[in-house]
């Protein structure tokens, strides 16, 4: 069995370990952040002008038919010679 002494050692080393990790993930994160932030702030105009060009085309869509357009195409060939 372990002594109180032991645990409380064994359980400082533990939380040190714990205390490193969290360290090393927040400054990876801070390492990583700058890219991610420029990345949004060019990400939120971009897709705000997709947003509303493809709300633009969609009313365009409705508001335009297509209509035949009267072209003249002759009977026989023969007409077309003369």
């Amino acid at each position: 069995m372990w002594s109180n002494l032991e645990m409380q050692a064994e359980y400082a080393r533990e939380l040190r370990r714990d205390y490193l990790a969290a360290a090393e993930h927040e400054r990876l994160i801070r390492a990583c952040g700058r890219p991610l932030a420029l990345s949004r702030r060019v990400a939120r105009p971009l897709g705000r002008a997709l947003f509303s060009l493809g709300t633009w085309l969609l009313r365009y869509g409705k508001e335009e038919r297509a209509a035949l357009v009267p072209s003249y195409r002759p009977s026989a060939r023969s007409v077309k010679l003369n």
